[in-house]
């Protein structure tokens, strides 16, 4: 069996989509449950990065492992970037969840 991508289909398909929009929304209720300690007490808010990493870090490696495509890990950090933005959080939270979505979707395609 042969395990190559067909150069007709390097784009994202709709079915990469969906299975994008679903990690994404996992991983956003990941971010919210792993958040939820950290951010209501001022001092730890600065750990909040660290709760929700901990648990979003499998499901953002399951979204890699599940959508072998570029741009699926941009589309997660702009659809993050926006949810958090419309919540009320700083602009520069969003811009900083574009931005390394943006990265992290360079540095996973780098290595094919």
């Amino acid at each position: 069996m042969n395990n190559r991508i067909n150069p007709a289909k390097k784009g994202l398909t709709v079915k990469d989509l969906v299975t994008t929009g679903i990690f994404s929304a996992i991983f956003l209720v990941f971010t919210l449950i792993g958040s939820i300690l950290f951010a209501p007490n001022p001092v730890l808010t600065f750990y909040m990065p660290m709760g929700a990493a901990l648990l979003c870090g499998p499901v953002y490696l399951l979204m890699i492992a599940k959508v072998q495509k570029r741009w699926s890990v941009t589309i997660l950090g702009i659809v993050m970037g926006i949810i958090w933005f419309v919540t009320g959080m700083h602009w520069a939270f969003s811009l900083g969840y574009i931005g390394m979505g943006i990265i992290a979707d360079l540095v996973a395609g780098a290595g094919h």
